[in-house]
């Protein structure tokens, strides 16, 4: 398989509020927030170095090996690809830093320092 050039990252040092919409052909790397009514649309993976209440959407392209990470993740909507997921109904009682990605069972969620890519990208080649 061949990767798929992307633009280079965005990074955006800023609180992205509710209205606001962003669309970035690559990786878009946010240091703030992404607030509730916000959105952030990428082709490759989202990084947000803040807390994520809004809706991001990675690898809107089609690539469902993009990732959404966050350092408090409370997203009201994440989207992978054209697989979609909502947050869960209680909040988590503590927050740690979170990447969410697909596997043949949907959007999950994992702890970054349970999470790696080379897992990952194992399970979604099962059948």
């Amino acid at each position: 398989a061949t990767a798929i050039p992307q633009e280079d990252a965005l990074y955006l040092e800023m609180t992205v509020r509710s209205g606001v919409e962003i669309r970035h052909p690559g990786t878009v790397i946010l240091l703030g927030d992404l607030n509730p009514g916000g959105i952030v649309i990428a082709d490759g993976d989202i990084i947000i170095w803040g807390r994520l209440r809004g809706i991001a959407h990675a690898g809107a392209g089609g690539n469902s090996e993009c990732l959404i990470m966050a350092l408090q993740m409370e997203p009201t909507q994440l989207r992978i690809a054209d697989a979609v997921a909502r947050a869960p109904e209680k909040p988590p009682m503590q927050f740690s830093p979170e990447v969410a990605h697909i596997t043949p069972q949907g959007i999950r969620i994992a702890r970054a320092t349970d999470f790696s890519r080379n897992q990952f990208t194992k399970s979604n080649q099962e059948p």
